[in-house]
């Protein structure tokens, strides 16, 4: 527990917090440190029934009181990019099936592997499967000594009459507690696919209003054609920035929003032949308006007698109608060393596709700043993000058919996009975006809350000194917390509005990695501000 007062977002030493269960029950008591840190035994969370925790109080004299609602659920950091399974704990349990459909009838087999923390096999300890169908109700249990090496195998032989549906099988060290491990699979009365075709096309790029033939070759899996099937299917147009023929190079507006992709269904598809093959065009009438390139996706189902269908896919592109920019990014990676060099080669290409002439085109590097915008709509506050860009330099460049164009900027730190585009106001606009310095993660940025934090390498060795870039939107107290099954390490510092850097010595008990999170308390008496504030930023931190 880290307390922190609303006026100064310094941390308050001597708070006097209690830990109390659903009854009223007191579980603990503690009382913060010089760092307005606490700590509470983690076996008062784990109580059942009445004695589960349901509010933290927090008391300092006889005029300062707060509590936390243990009941409601923490914060999630999904969003800032904390993904993947939960933490295992001392036991961590692997399981899985070798299919993940089965017949009434047939055997599923399940094997699972047990590892410490460590990754050493768990030997001699017994597991129970616990096997239950998709009503809820318990088909069978197996104990499994798991006397190889931690590893466990059981069999469940299938009833003919089984239940239908999503089955679980919940893995136990104790069946009284929670499962350490479950897998799922299915019991359908399901048919595998007895036909296969190809969709190829004669042409890999058209133009609007040009005509390509797509062909369906079909056969069943013994070997003879797929003579008389149904086709069906659709197309489906979509922007991208990407060009198969310039490989590297992104076409359109970067900052372009995103519209949805039009699906238009293929008609009067043709029935396929004695041979097995059919043929049909794909025209294309009406393309979106974009400033990115179109790409449209052929999908066709084959349907056999018995109803089930078998799902080809092919792309094709769709050539621009006018001309367009093409820029290169000439460094590795999607970012740029603070203080380094970013190069970018440009291209111009005509709707034919052949590089083209094209002088004067203007170029711009801005920097991309984003804030937020709160506001009041039907009795609730939501916000919206709002991007700012600072003109950072400027210049025009000649592109040329038999050459690539380049151009040079020396960038420091920040979020920042190169545009390039012609004098003529309806002509070929594109632009490119990318980082300069130590990597930020966008997702950190997509919320008011969320705190830029970023670590100059990605991975450190043990004794190493990892340094941890902070770019606030406000000046405040900053609390690092380093860990991962448990708290590591925890760094203080004050953040000016422009930021800074934070050295964090990385330990030798931090195994692969550990979660770097960062909070950000922006004072309550602050002038500039009218009331406190907190900021949130994850990374992990890889340890070699």
């Amino acid at each position: 527990v880290f307390a922190r007062s609303l006026g100064s977002a310094k941390p308050i030493s001597g708070a006097e917090l209690t830990l109390l269960a659903r009854n009223n029950e007191i579980l603990g008591t503690a009382t913060t440190d010089a760092e307005g840190h606490a700590v509470f035994n983690p076996g008062l969370t784990r109580g059942e029934n009445g004695m589960v925790p349901a509010v933290l109080m927090a008391k300092q004299g006889d005029n300062d009181f707060v509590f936390l609602d243990m009941g409601k659920a923490g914060f999630d950091l999904s969003d800032r990019g904390v993904e993947g399974r939960a933490s295992p704990g001392a036991l961590d349990v692997y399981a899985w099936t070798e299919r993940g459909i089965y017949r009434a009838g047939e055997d599923v087999h399940v094997a699972a592997l047990a590892r410490d923390g460590a990754a050493k096999a768990v030997e001699n300890l017994p597991l129970t499967f616990i096997f239950t169908r998709p009503d809820g109700v318990e088909n069978r249990r197996i104990v499994s000594n798991g006397e190889s090496a931690g590893g466990h195998a059981v069999d469940l032989p299938l009833e003919a009459n089984a239940m239908r549906g999503t089955w679980t099988v919940s893995i136990y060290t104790d069946p009284k507690q929670s499962p350490v491990a479950s897998q799922m699979f299915l019991v359908e009365d399901f048919v595998p696919d007895r036909i296969e075709f190809d969709l190829t096309a004669d042409k890999k790029e058209i133009a609007q209003g040009e005509t390509a033939n797509a062909t369906v070759d079909g056969r069943f899996l013994y070997g003879a054609p797929a003579a008389g099937l149904a086709l069906e299917g659709e197309m489906t147009l979509s922007t991208t920035s990407n060009w198969d023929s310039f490989k590297d190079f992104t076409f359109g507006l970067a900052d372009e929003q995103s519209s949805e992709p039009t699906v238009t269904p293929l008609a009067n598809l043709p029935i396929v032949g004695d041979d097995g093959k059919a043929t049909f065009p794909i025209t294309i009438d009406q393309l979106p308006s974009t400033t990115k390139l179109v790409n449209a996706k052929v999908t066709v189902r084959m349907r056999e007698a018995g109803g089930r269908a078998v799902e080809r896919s092919l792309d094709i592109g769709v050539r621009p109608q006018r001309d367009v920019i093409g820029i290169r990014p000439d460094f590795e990676g999607d970012e740029v060393p603070q203080g380094g060099t970013a190069k970018f080669s440009i291209i111009a290409v005509d709707p034919n596709g052949k590089r083209e002439d094209l002088k004067g085109a203007q170029w711009s590097l801005v920097k991309v700043e984003r804030n937020y915008q709160w506001y009041r709509s039907n009795n609730s506050w939501n916000y919206e993000a709002v991007n700012l860009t600072k003109a950072v330099a400027n210049g025009s460049v000649d592109l040329k058919a038999d050459g690539e164009a380049t151009v040079s900027l020396p960038v420091d730190w920040g979020r920042y996009r190169l545009e390039v585009e012609t004098a003529d106001p309806d002509g070929p606009a594109t632009s490119y975006e990318f980082d300069a310095g130590w990597y930020v993660a966008s997702t950190t940025t997509e919320t008011p809350d969320g705190l830029e934090i970023a670590l100059d390498k990605d991975s450190y060795a043990t004794g190493e000194v990892a340094k941890l870039k902070i770019s606030p939107h406000f000046a405040g107290e900053l609390l690092v917390t380093i860990g991962a099954e448990k708290l590591l390490k925890t760094v203080t510092a004050s953040v000016p509005a422009g930021g800074s850097t934070v050295d964090i010595p990385v330990g030798e008990n931090w195994g692969a990695g550990a979660y770097v999170t960062a909070t950000l308390f922006r004072p309550g008496d602050a002038q500039e501000s009218r009331m406190p504030a907190r900021a949130i930023g994850i990374q992990w931190l890889s340890v070699d």
